[in-house]
């Protein structure tokens, strides 16, 4: 095995407050311990989650908020401060429903904004735009994703400026219990295409 990679959950109450407990457990990034841990809960209207990350000694707070079908988003991080802000809410166009997710990175003065609409019944489409405020750099990634049934689903990932194109399929129903990845990584010139090729599977499963 490359990696040995386990996560686990545990809810619980301390104050009054429902509290959510995650624990992520990386060989290669910690072999003697917990990667990472976070603590989740509500307050006041206010969701937010507390990340430790063992290996950087990082921690980091993300906190949102909803009013009037907008949600509000917040990041900070004990190394850098702000992080980010954003803003998340569903607006029409037409016929048709997207769901807009603005940010703004704060570090490296990027704005980005990702659309997303369904297309058909089983299908969704997105697009993703970035642009630096400080030189004007612009950059593009687009995205479909397909239900496939019966617990397998593809997604597909275009990056127009290094022509970078991965594929990734998940099957939940192959194995009881388990999720099979294989993600299928190449470039969009047809010459190359088949060569440069990666393919790397997974499978994660819970007991």
């Amino acid at each position: 095995m490359d990696n040995l990679k386990a996560s686990w959950s545990k809810g619980f109450s301390l104050g009054g407050q429902d509290l959510t407990l995650d624990c992520e457990y990386d060989r290669n990034a910690n072999s003697g311990g917990l990667s990472e841990a976070t603590v989740s809960g509500e307050m006041n209207d206010i969701s937010y989650s507390i990340n430790q990350d063992f290996n950087t000694k990082k921690t980091t707070i993300s906190a949102s908020t909803e009013s009037s079908g907008n949600a509000l988003t917040v990041d900070y991080d004990t190394d850098a401060g702000l992080t980010e802000v954003g803003l998340v809410r569903d607006v029409d166009a037409g016929d048709r429903s997207i769901n807009m997710d603005a940010k703004y990175l704060v570090k490296s003065k990027t704005a980005r904004v990702k659309l997303m609409s369904a297309f058909g019944d089983d299908a969704q489409i997105s697009a993703t735009v970035d642009y630096g405020t400080d030189g004007g750099d612009t950059s593009y990634e687009f995205g479909y994703s397909q239900d496939l049934k019966d617990g397998r689903t593809m997604d597909v990932e275009f990056n127009p400026d290094d022509k970078s194109l991965e594929i990734e399929f998940t099957d939940t129903g192959f194995e009881d219990g388990a999720t099979w990845t294989a993600t299928i990584g190449t470039t969009a010139d047809s010459n190359s295409a088949v060569d440069d090729a990666t393919v790397k599977v997974s499978r994660s499963w819970s007991w």
